[in-house]
């Protein structure tokens, strides 16, 4: 990992979306979670147990339990992303701090997100730092290939021609980085507050942070 970090050597700053621009411990993910087991339940007819069985198998396979139900059981992606977003965001709050220290920012910033674009802009407008952004790339916008498959990455990279020297993306998902780091990438991993922060020792990971805010405001 970097010992110090230089906000000046970055023109293009990428962000993960959920548990990285709002704390895991709001639970909001934990939401969509379940609204996925549910749905899966529905559409092929399994108890919730099973169906959970079947989230983790896709998921692991296919990087996205929906790439999985596209591919598998052609499921319409639509459906399932208005159903799983479908959810209560009640628990995030505007966040002002974290509002000034991206507006502070020298260069382009992005989302970078398996999500839906609808649940980016939901999520966005729930913490108030929506118009820091100059796009978001949602799993739509990536033709549903989600991270951490290298296409996605090269197609957000080809659209808004990012210089990936000058680039550093921030992300919950650890094997997500891998790809940004592969190339070429500055990479930082967001933890909870509520784990150990514990020396990473990945060769992928530059920075492994809890507070993304501090982070931010280093000079």
């Amino acid at each position: 990992m970097k010992n110090s970090f230089n906000q000046n050597n970055y023109s293009y700053w990428i962000f993960d979306l959920d548990n990285t621009l709002y704390p895991e411990d709001d639970n909001i993910f934990s939401q969509v979670k379940m609204k996925i087991i549910k749905f899966i339940s529905l559409e092929l007819r399994l108890d919730l147990k099973n169906a959970d069985l079947e989230r983790q198998r896709l998921y692991n396979l296919y990087g996205t339990s929906l790439r999985g139900l596209m591919t598998e059981y052609k499921i319409i992606p639509n459906k399932f992303l208005d159903y799983v977003h479908d959810i209560d965001l009640s628990a995030i709050i505007k966040n002002l701090d974290l509002n000034v220290a991206l507006q502070k920012l020298k260069g382009e910033k992005y989302i970078f997100t398996n999500g839906s674009f609808k649940h980016a802009e939901n999520v966005l407008n729930q913490l108030g730092i929506k118009d820091n952004f100059k796009s978001i790339h949602s799993i739509e916008t990536c033709n549903y290939i989600p991270k951490p498959s290298q296409e996605a990455y090269d197609m957000v990279i080809k659209t808004e021609q990012i210089s990936i020297d000058k680039s550093i993306m921030f992300e919950d998902t650890i094997w997500n980085l891998k790809t940004a780091k592969k190339l070429g990438m500055a990479t930082v991993l967001i933890s909870s507050k509520n784990d150990l922060l514990e020396n990473n020792k990945n060769d992928y990971i530059d920075y492994h942070i809890t507070d993304l805010v501090e982070f931010l405001n280093q000079s």
